[in-house]
């Protein structure tokens, strides 16, 4: 799992099964929303290579990676940085290698985005007193059932101390 703030390496392993050779064969890349190509890290086979041209959108860019014999096969890496802009949940990235007439099948990876802790859930807390409203000093009360709209609901401590964790962000209802 990656969270905005990280850093993805991808790997696309590129093979000729065919008994002909390819030429000028051309990897084709679409990333998940909200990641974002890394300037200066693409590799073929380990070794720097010039960075792709990239869309508009920032998601899809073309790589040529050359000739490949038959039975041969060629590695390309870079890396991708999961910016705030990606949504929590599965993120698929997808490739395609072309060669003239000739494609690939789409090879796919995916992963799951989280979002950073409290950044999308919050909690609530209170006390329930004997007293005046606003009244520092007054008694907790033990045992008092409060419901939130949902049907969640949580019974106070010795000192009238409460709190429910996971609520989604918005406006909520708390009944005693």
């Amino acid at each position: 799992a990656v969270m905005s703030g990280d850093f993805l390496a991808y790997d696309i392993v590129v093979q000729n099964v065919s008994t002909s050779p390819a030429f000028n064969v051309e990897v084709s890349d679409s990333l998940p929303a909200g990641f974002r190509y890394q300037s200066g890290s693409l590799r073929l086979d380990g070794a720097s290579i010039a960075d792709p041209v990239i869309s508009p959108s920032g998601r899809q860019f073309s790589v040529n990676i050359g000739n490949l014999a038959p039975g041969d096969s060629r590695t390309l890496r870079y890396v991708t940085e999961v910016t705030v802009a990606a949504e929590a949940g599965e993120a698929i990235n997808r490739a395609r290698a072309t060669a003239g007439v000739l494609t690939s099948n789409i090879a796919s990876a995916s992963v799951l985005v989280e979002r950073p802790f409290f950044n999308d859930r919050a909690f609530l807390m209170g006390r329930v007193i004997a007293g005046a409203c606003g009244e520092q000093d007054a008694p907790g009360v033990e045992g008092i059932r409060l419901y939130m709209e949902d049907g969640t609901s949580v019974v106070t401590d010795k000192y009238g101390r409460w709190h429910i964790e996971g609520v989604t962000p918005g406006t909520h209802v708390v009944q005693l």
